[in-house]
Order: C-alpha cells, then structure tokens, then sequence
C-alpha cells in the first residue's frame, strides 16, 4: 500500500494543468502504463525450455526495447 500511496503524491505534485503540448499528470499515467508494459513484455522461453524474464518487477534498462523507459521514470 506505501508504492501505491507514493505513485499518487507523485501524481498529485504534478501540475494539473492541460495545454495542447503539456500534460504532466496524463504523461506520468502513460510512463507507468509503458513501464508496466516493458516489465511482462521480455517473457523468453529459452531453448532447454527454461524461462526468463516476464512479470518480474525487473527491467532491463540495457535492453534496446526499453530504450527510452529510464527518462519516462
């Protein structure tokens, strides 16, 4: 419940001020949607049949699929 409550005082910081260029509250929500995204995106089925990756909480920053994710944060 204390991330929870973290990511919304972030949320909450942020101006809530829309323009046609600007909208902080609506770009944060999309950083944690495409994080989120990134985290269950990199499941890999190895060749021995083993597993990797998927709905871990650990993203690969390295990773030229997540390129970008590091400034999103």
């Amino acid at each position: 419940m204390n991330i929870v409550k973290a990511v919304i005082a972030i949320y909450e910081k942020l101006p809530a001020d829309v323009t046609p260029s600007s909208n902080p509250r609506a770009a944060f929500a999309g950083c944690l949607v495409r994080t989120a995204g990134h985290d269950f995106m990199d499941f890999r089925i190895n060749t021995d049949n083993t597993t990797t990756g998927g709905m871990d909480a650990c993203i690969n920053f390295n990773d030229s699929d997540n390129a970008g994710l590091r400034e999103c944060l």
